[in-house]
């Protein structure tokens, strides 16, 4: 799968995990989250299959889409992935007669012998040297690498012979009788890892992983919630400390290979069969009875003593009302199918011992009643629960310390007697939307709590009215008498809250305070110390917001009193952005320099603003050279700032050496960044400016010494510049550049560019930079995407007798637009060294006869050998993408897309081979393709003369000029220049715009297991 990505295959590489007794809507759900996509509104499954089926069909060229671990036949066709000329699938199953009616079945074997030793050894490290005794280890692997992998991380790191001799006996232990064929080959590997774990803690941690389903996401605070309740750490007295510990066991299972790492944050996955072989281990220690995928609630031949029930159902079954099961300390009970589990009031009657509940996709209203008798319940953890509205049962459980309830959309209110769950140590909401009230005093009644989780769930905070009169929903200042609490994350609707004065328990150390309506956006969701603040009235702030801001390292600000907020308190912030502040001028004033004693911001790594009508710089006085005033910023972006003229003044002595990442949008007074000497080593890697009318050059060489004439970008990967009618050049004050590492450059309408570099410091033009590209003074790595936009006073691209053809040969995307006055684009030397292009877009050309330029001149090479992809828009001129008569192919065309080019008769004047093409605009063709049959068929049902489509096309040419002679920007660019007049100070744009926005919106769960789905 690497290998195809690094190889650009396919146009992208759909994955999804089938598994057992899995149905075609999870199948559906997985191979869409895999794609970008949802399907959540769609409740037929042929609605889904089409849509699949339409998305695959829009890409570029042929998907792949695997299908893993298959246990039974499946249909492609309802799926929504049967069709071949869209997508590629490989099937991949433990049961070769499940793969009968495939196409082509390939059988992965064992590795060799010395290829097996190879791989142990580069797993096991430094080893014993006994070199008989390692190849007697390999050999019992019998060339499996999951047993392979197994065995050299258990051994890894043990250089005594006996511990190798005595794994040696055990990996040549007969296996049980009873294992299950499948497992036969890696039960002894993996047993061993199991028993060389160094305690019974992994031991039980790496069983509770076996508890999930088959390439099942697990949670790692599902795990520390379940060690809780199983006293696993019992003598551990903090969450906290149950919470790292955990990790580090988990981080040690991974490197056992155990445990896989996955790709969510905080979640981890365990191989499928290592799984199974976990689940054989747990049931024989007479600990586990695991029920995945069945039809009814328990196995038949079900063990009442055991301790552990995991029930993952795939059909709605009906509980019993009773069950005995005196010894049970767990259970599970998931519903992975479209319905519901529905539970009597007596079901946890025969249960009496259990130390650990979790409950998903259950359609109760309330709990049962029975679940008060549950004394010894430690940890109970409900999931998507979408019918439950009370829970006041949880009161009668005097001895629970985690209670978590999530996405429970109904839940309306937490009340519970007074004195009741004195033991609770974590009490979490999150999305549960409609909870409006908990009872006043409770939440200071939690008097051993140290963690409180209320997000996307209750947010009105009680307060006393001026005559005193009692709350009746749980107040902020309850928190004070929390004198354990370590953790805080709480939405506060009402921005006067942040008023109020009361003491913090001093022992927080991570919080994710959330304040008005503001959004919360920041880099990870990893909890830190995070504040979210609408500072939308001019009311001071409490000292309980102080306390927190001292110590915060995320602070996300926005409102129009935004500006009040004096930055010199925090202390420790890291990640900084502020928004939508009309009063904001600058971020900090100096009026001393003494006021910063340790310099501006010396901790902040991240800075965004985003839509300050007048801020006018981010600081406002004189910055001492002494200062380390933002020396550990590594990024910033800069949005709809249209006062800004400077980022920093000359009496501002800032060294950004650690700066990587600079992005600016509609900042329409900026000049430039600065200068040259500002940034240090120059450590840039990404480098994106966009709509900034007033830039004359992005940076300025202030010194004039003969080492800072000549200067390279040695990190500098992407670069954009885009919308800068003023821009001139990339760097003034220097005569030579070089960008060794740069793979995306973007230019657009930037008309006054001429070069990257001047060597003087006036604004004289530079008539012998015309090119940007063949300058000797700028030197280029190897660029793999090219986009060059809206130049349309230039009649040529390149200048071919001095660019190097060295500069075409990396170059894999090409995009051209709006060049107007040209009438070819490429010469047929510069075609021919354009070996890797795979993907070329030329838009609104509209004097361009032809894309290569003269007529039979004979290639020594192949034309476009990786060529996949092929876009013309626009072109009202074109009359054949190359006149030669002889012979040519395009081995690797896939997709041709024109439009537009109305006098377009042929591809090429002679024989054209394209034995790859698949789509024509888009029009899927199960036959070979004639190009040149396609180009002639695709005016001719038009009922235009040929004078006609010229007077058409000469007519697009004039509409394409707009009434101040300016190119109008066609499809390769999207960005709209801004407008002041109808500039929109709403949330909606504003998030629209949002340089910080990854996709997520505030309120959508990350769920990999497509929990929350099912319904539909």
């Amino acid at each position: 799968m690497d290998k195809a990505r690094e190889e650009n295959l396919f146009s992208d590489i759909i994955f999804a995990v089938v598994g057992q007794g899995a149905n075609a809507l999870n199948i559906q759900l997985g191979i869409a989250q895999s794609m970008g996509m949802t399907l959540e509104n769609m409740v037929l499954p042929n609605a889904r299959a089409n849509t699949i089926s339409t998305t695959l069909s829009k890409a570029q060229k042929k998907t792949l889409v695997i299908l893993d671990d298959i246990w039974e036949d499946i249909s492609l066709e309802d799926l929504g992935v049967s069709n071949k000329n869209v997508c590629q699938v490989i099937l991949i199953s433990r049961d070769s007669t499940i793969l009968d009616g495939a196409d082509e079945v390939y059988k992965l074997y064992t590795v060799y012998e010395t290829e097996a030793l190879d791989f142990f050894m580069k797993r096991v490290g430094k080893c014993i040297d006994d070199e008989a005794l390692v190849n007697d280890v390999v050999s019992e692997c019998n060339g499996l690498p999951l047993a392979l992998a197994v065995v050299a991380r258990t051994l890894k790191g043990n250089t005594h012979k006996d511990n190798w001799r005595g794994a040696l006996r055990q990996l040549k232990t007969s296996n049980p009788v009873d294992i299950p064929k499948v497992l036969a080959e890696v039960y002894n590997s993996i047993k061993l890892s199991y028993d060389f774990l160094e305690n019974e803690h992994a031991r039980d941690i790496f069983l509770l992983c076996s508890l999930y389903p088959e390439n099942y996401s697990i949670p790692v605070e599902d795990l520390v919630s379940y060690c809780i309740g199983l006293g696993t750490f019992e003598h551990l007295d903090e969450l906290r400390e149950t919470r790292e510990r955990t990790s580090l066991v988990l981080t040690m299972l991974q490197h056992r290979s155990l445990l896989l790492e996955c790709h969510y944050e905080n979640y981890v996955a365990m191989h499928d069969i290592v799984r199974d072989v976990a689940i054989y281990i747990a049931s024989k220690e007479g600990r586990v009875d695991c029920n995945i995928g069945t039809t009814s609630w328990l196995r038949e031949n079900s063990s009442t003593n055991c301790t552990w029930i995991s029930s993952f159902l795939a059909k709605r079954v009906q509980p019993p009302r009773r069950l005995e099961f005196p010894n049970l300390r767990l259970l599970f009970s998931r519903e992975i199918g479209e319905k519901k589990i529905e539970m009597d009031e007596s079901f946890f009657e025969g249960m009496s011992m259990l130390n650990v509940v979790s409950i998903t996709s259950t359609s109760l209203r309330s709990l049962p009643q029975s679940m008060q008798m549950l004394k010894h319940l430690r940890t109970l953890v409900l999931f998507d629960c979408k019918s439950l509205k009370t829970m006041s049962i949880v009161g009668e459980l005097s001895n629970l310390e985690i209670l978590r309830c999530q996405l429970c959309p109904s839940i309306e209110e937490f009340s519970i007697e007074k004195g009741g769950l004195r033991c609770l140590k974590l009490l979490e909401f999150t999305s549960c939307e409609k909870l409006k009230r908990i009872n006043s005093g409770l939440i200071s009644g939690l008097v051993e709590l140290e963690e409180l989780n209320i997000v996307k769930s209750f947010d009105e905070w009680g307060v006393e009215d001026d005559n005193g009169k009692e709350r009746n929903n749980a107040s902020l200042d309850e928190l004070q008498f929390l004198s354990n609490l370590t953790s805080l994350q709480i939405d506060v609707r009402s921005c006067n809250l942040a008023g109020q004065d009361f003491n913090l328990p001093r022992n927080i150390v991570s919080y994710d305070i959330r304040i008005g309506s503001i959004r919360r956006d920041a880099e990870s969701d990893e909890l830190g110390r995070k504040m979210h603040l609408d500072l939308s009235s001019d009311a001071p702030l409490g000292n309980w917001v102080h306390s927190f801001l001292r110590n915060t390292e995320t602070l996300n600000l926005q409102g129009e009193f935004a500006n009040n907020l004096d930055l010199s308190e925090l202390e420790k912030v890291k990640w900084l952005q502020v928004k939508m502040c009309s009063r904001m001028k600058t971020l900090v004033q100096i009026a001393q320099p003494t006021d910063w004693s340790s310099g501006v911001l010396p901790t902040l790594e991240v800075l965004i603003l985003i839509k300050l009508p007048n801020f006018e710089g981010i600081c406002e006085g004189a910055i001492p050279e002494w200062s380390q005033s933002f020396r550990k910023l590594r990024e910033i972006r800069l949005q709809n700032l249209p006062q800004l003229k400077h980022l920093w003044k000359q009496n501002q002595n800032v060294s950004l050496c650690n700066i990587a990442i600079i992005g600016v949008l509609k900042c329409r007074s900026l000049r430039n960044l600065g200068s040259l000497q500002m940034y240090g080593h120059l450590r840039l890697s990404e480098v994106d400016i966009v709509n900034c009318i007033e830039m004359e050059e992005v940076l300025v060489n202030t010194e004039h010494d003969g080492t800072s004439r000549h200067i390279a970008f040695p990190a500098l990967e992407d670069l954009t510049l885009r919308k800068m009618p003023k821009l001139t050049t990339f760097c003034r004050g220097v005569e030579g550049i070089e960008f060794p590492v740069l793979k995306s450059f973007e230019t657009g309408y930037c008309k006054e560019m001429t070069s990257f570099v001047s060597s003087t410091l006036d604004h004289d033009h530079d008539e012998d930079s015309l090119h940007l590209f063949c300058k000797a003074e700028v030197s280029f790595g190897s660029v793999t995407q090219l986009r060059i936009l809206g130049h349309n006073d230039h009649r040529k691209i390149w200048c071919q007798h001095q660019i190097s053809f060295d500069f075409f040969r990396g170059l894999e995307v090409i995009q051209i637009d709006g060049f107007i006055n040209i009438e070819s684009l490429f010469s047929p030397s510069i075609a021919a060294n354009l070996i890797k292009l795979e993907q070329l877009e030329i838009y609104n050309c509209s004097k361009a006869v032809n894309v290569i330029e003269g007529k039979d001149e004979v290639l020594e090479t192949c034309l476009f050998p990786k060529l996949r992809f092929i876009t013309l828009h626009g072109l009202y001129a074109l009359k054949c993408f190359w006149e030669c008569t002889y012979d040519v192919e395009l081995p690797s065309l896939e997709v041709v897309i024109i439009g537009g080019c109305t006098l377009l008769e042929n591809f090429t004047l002679g024989p054209i081979s394209t034995p790859k093409l698949i789509s024509f605009n888009f029009a899927d063709q199960e036959d070979k393709l004639d190009l040149n049959a396609l180009v002639k068929q695709l005016y001719d049902g038009c009922s235009m003369s040929m004078e006609e489509r010229i007077a058409s096309a000469q007519r697009h040419e004039g509409e394409e000029m707009d009434a101040e002679g300016q190119w109008s920007e066609g499809s390769g660019d999207t960005d709209e220049i801004l407008d002041e007049s109808s500039e929109n100070d709403g949330r909606e744009k504003d998030e629209e715009q949002d340089p910080n926005k990854h996709g997520e919106e505030e309120g959508e769960e990350k769920d990999p297991n497509n929990q929350g789905e099912k319904e539909n």
